[in-house]
């Protein structure tokens, strides 16, 4: 489902793009990307290259809904929308207003991420 030509319900990234994250703040430039505050999303990495294995970003430690310590970016992650073009995200919900939000140390591998809203498996 489109509007005005634009995804609604998932985004796909570039995480070594630096234009659309910035690593060190974790901040996302994602135009319209429909996402509100508190929503919970399912972050899938992405190869469009043959032979490129698909591999999560790294990111600076930090409690993952299970409880346990987190170093690579997972699947499950909560927006905080500043606008309709940028967000950050958390690895747990009461971070959004407690924590601070998932930095990056690394882009992973493949060339793309996609993160759909939850429960959403619609997207290419």
């Amino acid at each position: 489902l489109k509007h005005e030509g634009t995804p609604i319900y998932y985004k796909r990234f570039n995480p070594s793009d630096t234009s659309q994250l910035d690593l060190a703040t974790g901040k996302f430039t994602l135009s319209n990307h429909f996402f509100n505050t508190n929503e919970e999303l399912t972050y899938t990495p992405y190869s469009t290259f043959i032979g490129v294995p698909a591999t999560a970003p790294g990111i600076a430690s930090t409690e993952g809904i299970d409880g346990n310590v987190i170093n690579t970016l997972p699947e499950t992650v909560y927006v905080k929308a500043l606008s309709g073009d940028e967000f950050f995200l958390y690895s747990k919900k009461e971070y959004i207003t407690s924590g601070d939000p998932i930095t990056f140390t690394n882009s992973g591998s493949g060339s793309d991420g996609v993160l759909p809203k939850y429960p959403s498996t619609i997207f290419p």
